[in-house]
């Protein structure tokens, strides 16, 4: 097969100029009128999953647009954890920010402009196609807007609030190679289209980091459409590697101070629990496979997959082996098309180097796997099924006949239908956060964290009262996936505290003290299982155990107010007044107020002979008798 022409656009007369314009408008409307049907009703959903931590809970967003500069100068989520953690994302928090400022914390603003900006996507999409592949029938690239607003892998994205960031990302990138694109081809006003294409590019930098890997994109989109040299393209596109490390530059100033890491463990990314190398290369190409499984069949989908929904595999497993055969095909399709259909090599590289930074092929992730992680690389495999299967079929791609034009609009209808019920039905899945956990326990059984989420959702029911005659049923639920989620990964330390914390509320003290001890076995600073621990020794007057609980729990978090109370109490009760008076006095300094410390502060320092400070915290005590 001959190389297809590179055509470069030409100026276009005024009818075909005419009627492009009509059909891009009309466009516009079939994309708003498809995307509303597959979410409007997102627009009414609640805030789910990590919602909370990046909006609800924080404090730089709760400051509106006020907190705009605050977002560049630190991490993006500084508040959790007590440190800066390790994203920054500055654009992104910069738009919750203002979103905040018009819609306060109405979860309906927040939804409304995800719909609005995945619209905005899928025309920007729509206008690059036009430039990418100026010789590409109308119907060919309508078709690959279609199956990209269709696509159900990306409902994650669109229907939960977090995924602005990957939304924001996207509409940067394709703006970015857009005015790249033009600047390439341009005579005059070069200049601006570089301008608004920075911008672009900026903005997707601030957005996600793991828009640095489109840095590869421009120069590949000059060497295989412009017809311009490896060298000549490289070059042409130092302005966007430059843009790149200007980014690492600024996050790294940010962030510098980060002094407690986020801690990975295999329950979040599989490949922590690989034992051998074999393990270890085997199952990074089983993920590797399930990024084309679930571009092909989205089914069924989860807010997470991590362990053990996708196991650990050596290298001699049948899913590595078929994924090394498939990536070989990809990678020959890749080398094979450069001359002969270009816009294939371009989709390929587009759809491998855009999922490098997520896959964990070089180091690991965050996590194992997400849908949202397809987001941005699904365009190029669209891009290619579209390209290949209209090649392999015969079909003219840049003047379609009649009969071949029924055959593109028929095959667009047949794929519209399943995936636009996959899509409605999996977005009814991020409604709220029962609904989100929910669906995950259903279509993840074998996470871990899945499981654990669903029975957090029911011991949460059981605990708020809100239909006593349930009460039961929903400890049942919360013990039965807690229990599962905790089989599936023995060292949750969160899922073994949790049932700690049912066996608690059911009076069942020794399989608390049990659970809360597994709990402590798998994360020994964990402060919550400590202090509760300590709390149940207290309640069966084994104080001994309970100050050694307490004094673990307080090195693991040094100004927590309850377990310096906890202490202030098992030290009187133990006769250690003099740590009693230490702890009393340091709650006191944190500007902590209760009757129950006054009064613990007076007796100690009674018995310690200082009658001055007694009679000082039984003034307070009895001017404040139902001070908690």
């Amino acid at each position: 097969m001959s190389k297809s022409k590179v055509v470069t656009p030409q100026k276009k007369s005024q009818k075909t100029a005419g009627r492009d314009l009509i059909s891009s408008f009309w466009m516009k409307i079939i994309f708003a009128v498809l995307i509303l049907f597959l979410y409007g009703r997102t627009i009414g959903y609640e805030f789910v999953l990590d919602d909370g931590l990046i909006i609800e809970n924080n404090p730089v967003v709760q400051k509106g647009a006020a907190g705009i500069f605050e977002t560049f100068t630190q991490g993006s989520v500084t508040h959790f954890k007590g440190s800066n953690f390790q994203i920054y994302r500055p654009a992104f928090i910069s738009l919750l920010c203002v979103e905040n400022q018009f819609f306060g914390m109405s979860p309906a603003g927040f939804h409304l402009l995800n719909v609005v900006m995945y619209w905005l996507l899928a025309v920007l999409i729509f206008r690059l196609l036009g430039l990418l592949f100026p010789s590409l029938h109308f119907y060919y690239r309508a078709l690959i807007a279609i199956l990209f607003i269709v696509h159900p892998i990306h409902t994650e994205v669109v229907a939960n609030v977090k995924s602005q960031d990957e939304l924001l990302a996207t509409l940067g990138c394709v703006t970015a190679l857009y005015y790249f694109i033009r600047h390439a081809d341009a005579g005059s006003g070069r200049v601006k289209f570089m301008v608004f294409s920075m911008l672009g590019f900026l903005l997707a930098l601030f957005s996600k980091e793991s828009s640095f890997a489109f840095v590869v994109i421009f120069p590949l989109s000059l060497f295989l459409f412009r017809d311009r040299s490896i060298l000549l393209s490289l070059k042409e596109s130092l302005y966007y590697f430059a843009a790149a490390g200007f980014f690492l530059l600024v996050r790294r100033l940010a962030i510098s101070d980060i002094n407690v890491p986020y801690e990975t463990s295999a329950m979040e990314n599989v490949l922590y629990a690989a034992k051998t190398t074999s393990e270890l290369l085997g199952t990074k190409l089983e993920i590797a496979f399930y990024y084309l499984r679930m571009m092909v069949f989205p089914y069924p989908m989860s807010w997470d997959y991590s362990f053990n929904q996708i196991p650990v595999v050596p290298m001699a497993h049948a899913v590595p082996l078929m994924s090394v055969l498939i990536y070989s095909i990809i990678a020959f399709l890749f080398f094979w098309n450069i001359r002969r259909q270009p816009a294939v090599s371009f989709a390929i590289a587009f759809f491998v180097a855009l999922s490098v930074p997520t896959a964990s092929l070089f180091f690991p992730n965050g996590t194992t796997f997400a849908d949202r992680f397809l987001f941005m690389p699904s365009l190029g495999f669209i891009i290619a099924l579209v390209y290949i299967a209209a090649s392999r079929l015969g079909f003219d791609l840049q003047d379609p006949s009649p009969s071949v034009k029924r055959v593109v609009l028929i095959t667009g209808a047949v794929l519209l239908l399943p995936c636009s019920w996959l899509t409605i039905s999996r977005a009814a899945d991020w409604k709220d956060n029962f609904a989100v956990f929910s669906s995950g326990a259903r279509n993840s059984p074998n996470s871990s964290r899945t499981n654990e989420g669903l029975g957090t959702m029911y011991m949460n029911k059981a605990q708020s009262g809100e239909d006593p005659s349930m009460t039961a049923q929903y400890v049942d639920s919360a013990l039965f996936y807690l229990e599962r989620s905790l089989k599936l990964f023995p060292d949750n330390n969160s899922a073994s505290y949790r049932l700690g914390l049912i066996y608690s509320m059911r009076g069942e003290s020794d399989k608390a003290v049990r659970y809360y001890r597994q709990s402590i076995q798998s994360k020994p600073d964990y402060f919550m299982a400590l202090n509760n621990l300590g709390a149940l020794y207290a309640s069966r007057s084994n104080f001994d155990s309970a100050y050694y609980f307490f004094a673990r729990s307080l090195k693991s978090e040094p100004k927590n107010d309850m377990t310096l109370t906890n202490l202030t109490v098992v030290c009187f009760n133990l006769g250690k007044y003099q740590e009693a008076v230490n702890y009393g006095e340091q709650l006191i300094a944190l500007g902590f107020k209760s009757a129950k410390v006054y009064g613990l502060l007076a007796q100690s320092y009674g018995r310690l002979g200082n009658q001055e400070q007694a009679a000082r915290y039984q003034a307070l005590y009895d001017v404040n008798p139902n001070l908690k």
